[in-house]
């Protein structure tokens, strides 16, 4: 494989000059965006022999980092004939965003890599995603003896970028990293079939649904449970993805040490962003909570924690307008027309459904675009369930335990269901 990782800063030099095209990913310990880009980096790396890869260690080259303008994880830059180049990658980064950079530069796909798009294996029942509803879902189809697959591109989801839960059953405090590894082991130890990637298409062919992932493999199952919860919601401002990684993130557990003794804005109101704002007071030196609401909202607990912490001032009521800056976040606006000068900025507005594969599949939604589900987490369409932060159940309570509860009922119903069918 055409990935090395980096020893030293005089390494890299050496690499720039010997490398016509060099990527390299800057990566850091616990961040969820880091592991789910690492068998996409490789899958890429396979695919373009000619290209150098390199990873880069982001904790142990700290100035090397700082000096490239890096200020999240992961990060991925691109460089040809020695220069850097734009646009670079940050955050939760897509296969697709990678190889189209690269055509751009020249790069080209080794034609001796083929990809066994031939390769079709059958099950009763298929999980996309693997987050706590897909997971438990799967535990309760393992002991159910159903023939299944898990599918997923990072174990955990959304839940292994928290920094510190509370309220999980069993746990008085674990982090979002521990309790995923946690569900992972014990899916691991009842030997639930997995692919760690991504779904590409999905459609049904005489009752049969063939779903197609991003490896080039084809999936072919009885049933589908859709449990690929959802996404971190971005603001639309005009240059909040340029600024992705020089300023913007949208995970605290990531990319809080790059503010260390630095002066911070979490935008949001709700647990997120509420664990987010405590989490960062323990690292920066000043942290600025923005909300447009009139008090904050989620766990009381999390709250008079924030309410006496002298390094955190929540400005309410108040909107991010504008973020400061060109190469490097300087600043931000605010609604009220205020300036705060700011090194990083957290947006924790919440999250919202990935509408691809429920568009595929016709499924019915509310306004929200969350799939509308009975009590049995079946969905307009025969065949497929939905579980998770993605469904209209458990009165909307978006919660890990919540979604436990679902994939639990969701795989009950379809065991019953593979009874008969």
């Amino acid at each position: 494989m055409n990935i090395s990782y980096l020893e030293s800063d005089a390494e890299f030099a050496s690499l720039k000059e010997t490398s016509q095209i060099l990527v390299v990913d800057f990566y850091s310990d616990e961040c969820p965006p880091c592991e789910k880009l690492a068998p996409i980096y490789e899958n890429v790396a396979k695919i373009y022999s000619s290209v150098k890869f390199v990873k880069v260690f982001r904790q142990q080259h700290r100035e090397l980092a700082v000096s490239l303008g890096v200020s999240g994880s992961p990060t991925v830059l691109f460089f040809k004939d020695e220069k850097l180049l734009e646009p670079r990658l940050s955050g939760d980064i897509e296969e697709k965003e990678l190889t189209s950079i690269l055509a751009s530069l020249g790069a080209e796909r080794d034609s001796n890599t083929i990809v066994d798009n031939q390769k079709t294996e059958q099950y009763d029942l298929c999980i996309i995603g693997n987050g706590p509803a897909g997971m438990t879902a799967a535990i309760y189809a393992a002991r159910y003896k159903v023939n299944q697959v898990l599918i997923g591109d990072l174990p955990g989801g959304l839940m292994t970028s928290s920094h510190k839960i509370c309220n999980f059953p069993s746990e008085i405090e674990i982090s979002g990293m521990d309790l995923s590894q946690k569900m992972v082991n014990q899916v691991n130890a009842l030997e639930v079939p997995q692919k760690l990637t991504s779904v590409i298409s999905i459609n049904q062919v005489d009752k049969i649904y063939e779903i197609v992932l991003s490896s080039g493999e084809t999936v072919k199952a009885k049933t589908v449970l859709l449990a690929t919860g959802t996404k971190h919601r971005h603001l639309g401002l005009p240059n909040e993805k340029s600024l992705t990684g020089r300023g913007v993130s949208y995970c605290a557990t990531c990319d809080a040490l790059f503010y260390k003794d630095k002066t911070v804005a979490v935008i949001g109101g709700s647990d997120s962003a509420n664990t987010a704002s405590i989490y960062l007071s323990q690292i920066a030196s000043k942290v600025y909570q923005i909300y447009r609401g009139e008090a904050l909202r989620g766990e009381t607990a999390w709250i008079d924690q924030i309410k006496t912490n002298e390094k955190i001032s929540v400005i309410l009521k108040t909107e991010l307008v504008e973020l400061l800056g060109e190469n490097k976040l300087t600043g931000i606006k605010l609604s009220n027309n205020d300036e705060l000068a700011v090194d990083g900025v957290f947006i924790e507005v919440g999250s919202e459904p990935d509408l691809d594969l429920i568009n595929q599949l016709s499924l019915e939604t509310d306004k929200g675009h969350y799939i509308v589900t009975k009590e049995n987490q079946t969905t307009s369409r025969e065949g497929v369930w939905a579980a998770g932060d993605i469904t209209t159940n458990s009165n909307s309570f978006r919660q890990i335990v919540t979604a436990c509860s679902e994939g639990a009922i969701a795989a009950e119903n379809i065991f019953k269901y593979l009874q008969v069918n």
